[in-house]
């Protein structure tokens, strides 16, 4: 685990050195603009229609870590779930109004021992290529690769790809995305192997208020639907979730505070029995911003676009029931 998260760390450390190379080819008199502009974006703050004709894309970028604590329940029979994460994502103005930002992350989950479900590692890339206005909002697609790692006998590979917009109303932010993902699963169990796959879709949708240029909240809902064939076993499971979000940046720092509070309702279907799955889902970040940004410019001109979240029951369905394939 710690080879992988090196590895990861220092591949996006790579990206963020590759960004500022960049930036600093730059003529001079666009980093003079682009300061000017943060500048009279930060003059604004508190102001509740902010004036969003002088932002540009610019490059920007962040690191963040996370804790996160899950508690989970199906058939009656309850167990925890903790996540720990580090992650973060760069932007990089291309001709126009266009940009791509690249995201990277890495996941350990571990289970309470009553679960028996065995502890993961996630290593996700993403990126995203999109139209953007910062006076009306954005159009783009995003794309991601995961290897989820349970045990030496069950691994997998998750692709995943959709469609992404984004609609921007004074300080209300609004951004719905739909996601198609395919798993390649591979199950050893003695000299045996069992190779098999899965797929599904889900789509998502959030709201932002600024309540200042550093202070948001706000709300989001999700629906995803998976399935799951293989020769010994086929399900189907099915889930529903909602959630609020904060976050807040300090004066004259770097550094932003962002937390999370999710519920997640789920079905999985297994021929004809039905099996009902819920959790409850606490998160709190810690975020260091590179430049000086304020939140609300980011939403508009920076690194703010987000992956689809994830019904983080899902990779515990798979883990949880393959043995019994």
């Amino acid at each position: 685990m710690v080879k992988r998260f090196c590895v990861l760390s220092l591949l996006f450390s790579a990206c963020l050195s590759a960004s500022a190379l960049a930036q600093d080819s730059q003529p001079k008199s666009q980093e003079l603009q682009a300061k000017n502009q943060s500048t009279f974006a930060l003059k604004k703050q508190g102001q509740s229609t902010p004036n969003t004709k002088s932002f540009a894309q610019t490059y920007d970028w962040f690191l963040m870590t996370t804790g996160s604590l899950d508690g989970a329940s199906y058939a009656g029979y309850a167990f925890n779930r903790a996540q720990f994460t580090l992650g973060g994502s760069f932007l990089a103005p291309l001709s126009g109004n266009w940009a791509v930002q690249g995201d990277a992350e890495v996941d350990e989950v571990q289970y309470s021992q009553n679960s028996a479900i065995p502890n993961g590692i996630s290593e996700r890339v993403g990126g995203h290529l999109f139209w953007r206005d910062p006076q009306s909002g954005l159009i783009g697609i995003n794309t991601e690769i995961a290897h989820l790692y349970f045990t030496d006998a069950f691994q997998s590979m998750r692709y995943s790809i959709g469609p992404e917009i984004g609609y921007y109303k004074d300080r209300n932010s609004f951004s719905a995305r739909a996601t198609y993902r395919y798993w390649a699963n591979n199950f050893d169990y003695g000299n045996s192997s069992l190779n098999y796959w899965s797929q599904g879709i889900d789509a998502n949708g959030s709201w932002t208020y600024f309540v200042t240029n550093n202070f948001s909240t706000g709300l989001m809902l999700g629906a995803g639907k998976i399935f799951n064939r293989n020769q010994y076993l086929n399900f189907d499971y099915t889930a529903y979730r909602a959630g609020a979000t904060a976050e807040y940046k300090f004066e004259a720092s770097q550094f932003s505070l962002f937390s999370q509070a999710m519920y997640e309702r789920g079905t999985l279907r297994i021929t004809n029995f039905d099996l009902g799955l819920s959790s409850f889902r606490v998160l709190l970040g810690l975020k260091y911003n590179f430049g000086d940004k304020s939140l609300f410019d980011r939403d508009r001109s920076g690194a703010s676009l987000k992956n689809a979240p994830e019904f983080h029951l899902l990779d515990d369905i798979y883990a949880a029931t393959l043995p019994a394939g």
